[in-house]
């Protein structure tokens, strides 16, 4: 199928790769865990394709998602973290990069806070509690940004929820007990302000 998409033009080949990645976070739904890395394998070789032939703002978000996609699910499944941690680094990079231009801003935060977190469980898994934490750091600034912004967008706290739950797991393997128990509180505060909702 790959050889065959090289043949679609621009716009199709990236809906193709965005396709490949919608069927990939259904499949991990499922828990279909070979067929969502395939269709993330997929999408990420579409998305190169098309990097090749032009930057596209689109495609560089498509390829940041998919390696992220692809990254999370190494993490949640405890395969390959170093490749997942590549993958997510690779994302991260890709999401600082778009995040620089307005008009992408705001999706590559919602995208980098996902990163942030997923980098830090590769780092949590490893043992790497300093590097966890400074991810999970990050994930939770943005957090508070976007449900500053918008605080109707349950998502956004929801994620910021996440964010500072392992914050707080990861501050307590570092031996901050009181920053840890700060971050678990705040944590069941947006979950209680979610519950309310």
């Amino acid at each position: 199928p790959l050889q065959a998409a090289q043949s679609l033009d621009p716009e199709s080949l990236l809906q193709y790769g965005l396709t490949e990645n919608n069927f990939g976070i259904l499949s991990q739904k499922r828990a279909d865990l070979q067929a969502a890395k395939i269709a993330f394998q997929i999408a990420r070789s579409v998305f190169q394709d098309l990097l090749h032939e032009e930057q596209h703002a689109q495609a560089l978000r498509g390829l940041g998602v998919a390696n992220q996609n692809l990254g999370k699910l190494l993490v949640d499944d405890n395969q390959n973290l170093e490749q997942a941690k590549e993958l997510l680094s690779e994302a991260l990079d890709l999401q600082l990069g778009l995040a620089e231009t307005a008009e992408n801003r705001l999706r590559a935060s919602i995208d980098l806070l996902a990163t942030y977190v997923s980098l830090g469980n590769v780092f949590l898994q490893q043992g790497k509690t300093e590097p966890a934490t400074k991810a999970f750091r990050e994930a939770t600034k943005i957090g508070q940004i976007l449900v500053e912004v918008s605080p109707e967008v349950s998502t956004y706290r929801r994620d910021l929820a996440i964010a500072l739950c392992n914050l707080g797991m990861s501050s307590y393997r570092t031996g901050d007990s009181v920053g840890a128990e700060e971050h678990l509180r705040n944590s069941v505060r947006e979950y209680q302000t979610l519950l309310k909702e």
